[in-house]
């Protein structure tokens, strides 16, 4: 199952509470750190070198600057690749989160300066996830990708290749989808291009990367008639725009010439 749908079941009943409590601090005042919490350039130097240290080894592992403005595929791109990331190095979750900060940028960096405000003793990596997600994957684009991904359709200037990119990516959002590749399947095999389908093979409970490979070859032979049936046309209107043969006029016993002379006489 995909980080977002594991997010998204496991705090689906938690984010009105979450939020309740964040009014309730700041109502009372406890919007403000408190001492046991260290500001951003508080650490010593051998933290920082270690910092940094890690920040370059996350972006050579795939890792990129933040900026919140993409919608919820980015953001989830993003966290997956830092989850990845911080596997890879090795690394505590208090260091994931140093890394992870000094990933934000534009309009990002300001609502996590923002956000960390709110809490009395220093944020942990926990707060900083779920504050994440609550910011960057909401419900309401998680609907939007169950509705593009229910309406997906082949259209005419779509491969088979860039099709099954957009079904997958699409999919992490749909738990009843991501889980049942029968489903899927079906799913993919309905929203592709008729002249394909009927150039390929089906089955039940052939898996999604079975169909894929048919529906590459329904495309191979489907774009091999369209490239023949193009050839054959050319050559139709190439052979229907030649200079019409008037030789006929040549074997009429010399009548053009008879007919020239007789005019003349009258």
């Amino acid at each position: 199952m995909s980080d977002v749908l594991e997010w998204y079941l496991e705090n689906k009943g938690k984010r009105e509470q979450r939020r309740q409590a964040r009014q309730a601090r700041q109502a009372m005042g406890q919007g403000s750190r408190g001492a046991s919490s260290a500001p951003a350039g508080a650490f010593g130097g051998d933290t920082m070198v270690r910092i940094y240290k890690y920040l370059k080894e996350a972006r050579a592992l795939g890792c990129k600057s933040f900026d919140g403005k993409g919608d919820i595929s980015e953001a989830a791109d993003w966290i997956k690749k830092l989850n990845d990331a911080s596997r890879d190095m090795q690394i505590g979750l208090d260091m994931k989160l140093r890394v992870a900060t000094r990933l934000l940028d534009g309009v990002a960096a300001v609502w996590w300066e923002g956000v960390e405000g709110m809490f009395r003793v220093e944020a942990t990596w926990e707060n900083f996830e779920v504050e994440f997600y609550d910011e960057y994957c909401y419900e309401f684009e998680i609907n939007l990708k169950r509705r593009e991904y229910t309406n997906l359709k082949q259209e005419d200037d779509c491969s088979v290749r860039q099709l099954e990119q957009r079904f997958r990516d699409l999919a992490r959002f749909i738990l009843e989808y991501s889980l049942d590749e029968n489903r899927m399947t079906n799913h993919f095999w309905d929203a592709l291009e008729l002249d394909i389908r009927d150039r390929a093979t089906y089955h039940h409970h052939m898996t999604f990367s079975q169909i894929v490979d048919q529906e590459l070859l329904g495309e191979t032979q489907w774009n091999e008639r369209k490239t023949r049936d193009a050839e054959e046309a050319n050559k139709w209107r190439w052979g229907n725009s030649r200079p019409q043969d008037h030789s006929w006029k040549h074997h009429v016993g010399g009548g053009s010439s008879i007919f020239s002379k007789y005019f003349l006489f009258f």
